[in-house]
């Protein structure tokens, strides 16, 4: 180190980059009898503001050798591109927040699970478990829920109206027409179907021109739509169910063709 400069206004620029500076992460490793040396001193300096920064890191490499660490040339095994240079000076409830969200992501911007790099502490605790089922395990659940909640209350096992079971496709149909086509439009896309994007419905009404709210609520309407039909199942015989099924149906088929006319409406 051959100089520090406590929080300046102006920083002098690193050398060889103008536009950027070497800053402090505030890690700091000393040997036992410097660190001591340097806060007895500090403390019988009646001028001194006693401050770590301003009165300890400032002056001890007029004393004696200071070496600085450039993490920006650091390397971990196992780190992919964006983790590179991961640091946050969390100084405030919203940057604390947003650092525990960087690390909690699906795909995180500092990753806790790289087998490469394992975090060892002195009680072993590992990291966090993390649970993401994404849609397709999301909507499994649902179904389960919805499918116990239909054998309880509708239906049962020796019922001439087991149709009814069929009720969560009907209330989950919109969910199931966007899982279905975000999937398709990624894979059309040679991309993988798990990665995320913006393709799902409500992005691509907005897409098509509809403001936010106008978008929101089309998906509510049509949803509210097939839910409703879904409410006549265990009212129907068999061929009213049909019918129902097909209905629904329809409805999803419209929304599609729609879509797809707007889409090549724009496009030309």
């Amino acid at each position: 180190m051959l100089q520090f400069l406590e929080k300046p206004k102006n920083p002098p620029p690193m050398p060889g980059n103008p536009k950027m500076c070497l800053a402090s992460m505030g890690n700091y490793l000393f040997s036992t009898d410097v660190l001591v040396q340097e806060v007895v001193r500090d403390a019988a300096d009646e001028a001194s503001a006693h401050d770590f920064g301003k009165s300890i890191i400032s002056e001890l490499y007029k004393r004696a050798p200071v070496y600085v660490y450039d993490f920006a040339q650091n390397r971990v095994a196992g780190q992919e591109e964006k983790e590179h240079g991961y640091w946050r000076d969390v100084g405030n409830i919203d940057v604390y927040f947003q650092s525990n969200m960087d690390l909690a992501e699906v795909d995180p911007i500092f990753n806790l699970y790289n087998d490469k790099w394992p975090i060892y502490t002195a009680s072993h605790n590992l990291p966090p478990a993390k649970i993401f089922m994404g849609d397709a395990g999301a909507y499994f659940v649902g179904f389960m829920i919805a499918i116990a909640t239909l054998l309880a209350s509708y239906t049962g096992y020796h019922s001439e109206k087991r149709h009814a079971i069929l009720a969560p496709l009907l209330v989950m149909a919109v969910p199931l027409y966007d899982m279905t086509t975000v999937i398709l439009i990624r894979l059309r896309n040679g991309r993988s179907p798990f990665e995320a994007d913006k393709n799902h419905f409500s992005h691509r009404l907005v897409d098509l021109g509809l403001t936010k709210a106008q978008a929101v609520l089309t998906v509510y309407l049509t949803t509210a739509t097939c839910g409703l039909a879904a409410l006549l199942l265990h009212k129907v015989d068999t061929g009213g169910a049909v019918i129902i099924m097909l209905l629904v149906g329809c409805i999803l088929s419209l929304i599609g063709i729609l879509e797809t006319t707007a889409r090549r409406t724009i496009k030309k």
